[in-house]
């Protein structure tokens, strides 16, 4: 897997150790015909540089999947630069399958921060196009439909 031969040239002994079991993973993926998504790649650079642990690795894997299998037209690729108006789009897309993610979800799922999730969510509400109903431990979105 060249995606983690630089880190294996290296030679730093924890990252060339989680650069090899990471490539014994994705490899044994490649021998069944399957081909990792950009987001588990960019989880497991990030777990090999040490930003984040395996545990977080599994966190974020389990939620990306947990709101990405019932749409498999929409997966989001974490490589590209979505702009403001794409992270709209993306929260008004998630917002329609799942009324009660969190913020911290969406975060996680489009790889963007809490703060500016929660920047966009604000624009949302104050542009009417989003409210959030009831308590915030029990509450849901709702997206206001444009009536022209």
């Amino acid at each position: 897997m060249k995606n983690f031969d630089e880190y294996i040239r290296q030679g730093e002994p924890s990252r060339v150790e989680k650069a090899r079991n990471w490539q014994t993973a994705i490899g044994l993926q490649d021998v069944d015909g399957l081909k990792p998504s950009a987001y588990l790649i960019e989880q497991a650079k990030l777990n090999i540089e040490g930003e984040i642990t395996i545990d977080e690795v599994k966190r974020r894997i389990d939620n990306y999947y947990k709101y990405n299998k019932e749409q498999p037209e929409y997966i989001i690729d974490s490589s590209l630069e979505h702009s403001e108006r794409c992270l709209k789009n993306d929260i008004f897309m998630l917002l329609n399958k799942h009324k009660n993610i969190t913020t911290n979800e969406i975060a996680n799922i489009t790889n963007k921060s809490i703060r500016f999730v929660e920047e966009t969510i604000g624009e949302l509400i104050n542009e009417g196009t989003l409210i959030c109903e009831g308590a915030r431990k029990n509450g849901y979105w709702k997206i206001i439909e444009n009536e022209k």
